[in-house]
């Protein structure tokens, strides 16, 4: 296990005020960081004495201050202080603190202390560096804000802190007449403008929040500036994970003419199919205008599953792919008689294990 160097030694100290005056303005220092000890009503500071050299004041009273005063530990900067915590172990050191995952003033941080063999306290600190995500979005609008909500649900269960997400709502109506048109070109125009604006607020990744727009998706990838979770990939995983092996897909006319996910699944060995060219026209209209508005009417949510089942027992289906992001906004787990895969979901969960990679 390598380190990137010392990144504090901590000290106890008897007065923080006296402590902080003599390291500030006697020596120069500068607090660059302070937070609470527990639920004490004290505070820990970082002082940074130098360019790398920084101390960090704990109160006296800590539970390890009598037996240690003055030293507390050193800490090493890790990129990984989980394994640097079990490589301690296994070469003999002593635990004192699991790994833990904190945040301190915005900052999160995972750290974890062990005894060493001549009793010294050491800590593993790693620093977790926040992901800011880009959306494009309003493709539709309802479902992005599933997108928004449900990421900052997964960020929030793992961490203390909200995600940085940054969303790109673009036209939908000027994309759909692209499409229509088979104005390929402006559509990826489109997009790849919606992630360069991306790109310029400081994004590290991003994702397409739609399955139609990914009918273009290498063409898209191949101009972004920033790489992209795609959600067809997500989904063909889960499939492949579920163990289905004959799927119905369901989605706008466009992606369900264009073959996306049929290809994809055949190079998995599995079976997809969408409906005929009448049920595609009955799907389309159904989504557009009012459920990709977000608006569902309940003749409407008749009809698709009415549509589904036909195939469902005519094909053998094992699974339907919700392949638009607004009907899982219309079917729900258990409307249908066999398990719906909701694309939206898997996008979400694949962007969240991006963003909390490490947590």
């Amino acid at each position: 296990m390598r380190y990137s160097g010392l990144h504090h030694i901590g000290l106890y100290v008897r007065d923080m005020d006296k402590s902080l005056s003599f390291y500030t303005e006697c020596l120069g220092g500068r607090v660059t960081l302070t937070f609470p000890m527990g639920d004490s009503g004290k505070i820990i500071a970082l002082v940074e004495l130098a360019p790398g050299a920084v101390i960090e004041l704990l109160p006296k009273g800590d539970r390890f201050a009598d037996e240690n005063y003055p030293w507390a530990h050193i800490a090493l900067a890790t990129d990984d202080a989980r394994k640097a915590y079990r490589d301690a172990l296994a070469a003999g050191a002593v635990s004192r603190h699991e790994p833990g995952q904190g945040t301190a003033n915005g900052m999160e941080m995972v750290n974890a202390f062990v005894t060493g063999p001549d009793g010294e306290v050491i800590e593993f600190f790693e620093t977790v560096a926040k992901r800011k995500f880009g959306i494009v979005g309003g493709i539709g609008p309802a479902s992005t804000v599933d997108y928004y909500s449900g990421l900052v649900a997964r960020y929030t269960s793992l961490s203390e802190s909200y995600p940085k997400i940054a969303i790109e709502s673009i036209d939908m109506n000027q994309m759909l007449k692209n499409f229509q048109k088979s104005d390929y070109d402006a559509v990826c125009d489109q997009i790849v403008g919606a992630l360069y604006n991306l790109k310029n607020a400081g994004v590290e990744c991003a994702a397409i929040a739609s399955n139609t727009p990914h009918i273009l998706f290498d063409r898209i990838r191949e101009k972004s500036p920033l790489p992209l979770i795609s959600i067809v990939d997500a989904t063909c995983d889960y499939i492949e994970a579920k163990g289905y092996r004959n799927v119905l897909v369901l989605g706008t006319g466009f992606t369900m003419r264009s073959g996306m996910y049929e290809a994809a699944l055949q190079r998995r060995g599995i079976r997809a199919i969408a409906p005929g060219e009448a049920d595609i026209d009955r799907l389309h209209a159904i989504i557009f205008p009012n459920l990709e508005n977000g608006l569902v009417i309940p003749e409407d949510k008749e009809k698709m599953i009415e549509i589904s089942e036909r195939y469902i027992a005519a094909e053998k289906i094992d699974a339907v792919i919700l392949g638009c992001t607004e009907i899982p906004l219309m079917i729900k787990e258990g409307d249908l008689r066999v398990p719906s895969v909701n694309t939206t979901e898997i996008h979400i969960a694949a962007i969240a294990a991006y963003m909390t990679k490490g947590f």
